[in-house]
């Protein structure tokens, strides 16, 4: 989940570059009509007394690759990047618009989580890093005391793996061990990650 949303951003990251990119190559065309690609003059047959004059080419500022921008597409690539070349300021105000909303809700978030005592690495290991999710569940499933054989039969993970994220929640005090029956330990969610949780919740809705 973390991951996809990851890629989404640097989707969202490239379309905006590469939009902009194409804005660019509009306005030097736009601005700079020598950049527009044109067919050698037409030249006269001269006096059989004069010598032959070489016809002469506008110049061209543009790459030749960007010529299928300014002629008419023969194929479907070619009509999408014209499509996309016509388009371009209008993608690359929204893409860009996306891309700063994300910025401007990740700092919101920091600083949400910051005023209420919490580090932003606390919202990270709920939200954002790998296995956040099934953090989230072994809490929410520790407001009755459990062991990890527990854990793991209850969520249908691999001991090993509830083991890992029994580590992580400790370290953070997101959990706390309550008992020692044998050589299980029993382990409960803490206040500060009953806490937690409902900050989770508040900042994801």
């Amino acid at each position: 989940m973390n991951r996809t949303k990851s890629l989404q951003l640097a989707l969202i990251l490239s379309i905006a570059i590469s939009s902009t990119f194409f804005v660019s190559i509009k306005i030097i065309i736009d601005v700079f009509p020598a950049a527009l690609p044109t067919q050698p003059n037409m030249i006269t047959s001269p006096p059989s007394n004069m010598p032959p004059v070489q016809p002469k080419n506008t110049p061209i500022i543009l790459p030749n690759y960007f010529i299928i921008l300014v002629s008419t597409p023969k194929d479907p690539l070619s009509s999408f990047l014209v499509t996309f070349y016509d388009k371009s300021p209008y993608i690359a105000s929204i893409m860009w618009g996306l891309f700063l909303f994300a910025l401007i809700y990740k700092g919101k978030t920091r600083s949400i989580w910051k005023r209420n005592g919490y580090g932003y690495d606390v919202f990270k290991i709920l939200a954002k890093m790998r296995g956040s999710h099934t953090r989230i569940k072994i809490m929410q499933s520790l407001s009755i005391p459990k062991n990890k054989h527990q854990l793991a039969e209850e969520l249908n993970f691999d001991w090993k793996s509830i083991d890992g994220h029994i580590k992580v929640l400790l370290k953070h005090e997101l959990i706390q061990e309550t008992s020692v029956s044998g050589t299980a330990r029993f382990f409960a969610i803490t206040n500060k990650g009953v806490e937690v949780l409902q900050l989770l919740n508040e900042t994801q809705s």
